[in-house]
């Protein structure tokens, strides 16, 4: 994130049930959301200062797999 601001993190899939997590630049989770982009989408939105943070895209069940779409935007 070049500035402060809200970071939207949005995870679509048809096959699976998607679950994100943000964490900082350390390693520590800011948050973490399974449904919250409607069906079984996921999405956080928070607001951040500036630096670097790491997205994780996974499945609910964390072992299955399928094609789905990320995006990261800051608004």
């Amino acid at each position: 994130m070049p500035a402060a601001g809200t970071i939207q993190v949005d995870m679509t899939s048809g096959d699976v049930d998607s679950y994100l997590g943000l964490f900082d630049a350390g390693g520590a989770l800011l948050a973490e959301d399974d449904n919250s982009g409607g069906g079984r989408n996921a999405r956080i939105e928070r607001q951040v200062p500036s630096g670097t943070y790491r997205v994780w895209a996974n499945t609910l069940s964390g072992s299955v797999t399928g094609a789905y779409s990320l995006i990261v935007s800051q608004r």
